[in-house]
């Protein structure tokens, strides 16, 4: 889950009362949720609204600060879960493989992260666990993308953070990079979450996640259909990428 940090250059996702595009999109999203119980979160999606999203911003982490400080809400959230932490220090340090770590950042602190793991001649973490229906997906010419070290910081509005995470990842994944397909692994308890959330459907059966020690179970989203809800959201008919290209 712990990858090598890289800049793809500027990207950003703004939080306010008003949206556009993708960040309104996912922010409806969110909205629409009772709650996200993924295991890294910080707590329960609140139901009174966005009062403090105009403070919070999302952006590529650059600086050795921000990366550290990603790092460490990651680990400071897996140990609270129990999670083993030893990979995701060792793991950033391989340059084998492409990255970008995502920071969301609220009163000049990181309170949320997430990092997005591109495919490459090093091939994607996830494959230490799931190699079959990734080496499919890669046959088929699928462009590959994992979404790993997601970490919202406890006392947070995680509806907005998490909404600014993905607008960006979003941005950085599908525009930035042509991604058609994203994994995620999830704990087999919040695996329906990210199905009513966003469309994810089970790509491997329950398994042990090596590098946190962890049952775990592979979710995959076909992006074109996120394409299509968003175009609709949007009231377009081209997808997103489409009108970006």
């Amino acid at each position: 889950m712990n990858q090598t940090i890289t800049s793809a250059g500027p990207c950003s996702a703004s939080s306010g009362l008003q949206h556009a595009g993708p960040a309104g999109f996912f922010h409806d999203v969110f909205d629409a949720a009772p709650m996200v119980g993924a295991p890294e979160h910080g707590r329960p999606l609140a139901r009174e609204g966005r009062p403090h999203e105009s403070a919070v911003r999302t952006t590529v982490a650059t600086s050795r600060e921000q990366q550290i400080a990603a790092a460490a809400l990651v680990c400071a959230r897996y140990e609270w879960r129990g999670y083993s932490t030893g990979s995701i220090v060792s793991d950033a340090l391989d340059t084998r493989r492409p990255a970008t770590t995502l920071v969301t950042q609220s009163k000049g602190q990181v309170v949320g992260t997430m990092t997005l793991g591109f495919d490459g001649p090093a091939g994607l973490w996830l494959e230490h666990t799931y190699p079959e229906p990734v080496a499919a997906a890669r046959a088929a010419g699928r462009v590959l993308v994992e979404l790993t070290r997601l970490a919202v910081a406890p006392g947070q509005d995680s509806r907005g953070v998490l909404a600014s995470l993905f607008a960006a990842a979003y941005g950085v994944g599908r525009l930035g990079h042509g991604a058609t397909d994203l994994y995620i692994e999830v704990n087999p308890r919040h695996a329906p979450v990210y199905g009513r959330l966003f469309g994810f459907v089970p790509a491997s059966g329950l398994r042990v996640c090596g590098r946190v020690k962890a049952p775990a179970v592979l979710l995959c989203l076909d992006i074109l259909g996120l394409d299509a809800r968003m175009s609709r959201f949007m009231g377009a008919s081209p997808s997103p990428l489409a009108a970006a290209a």
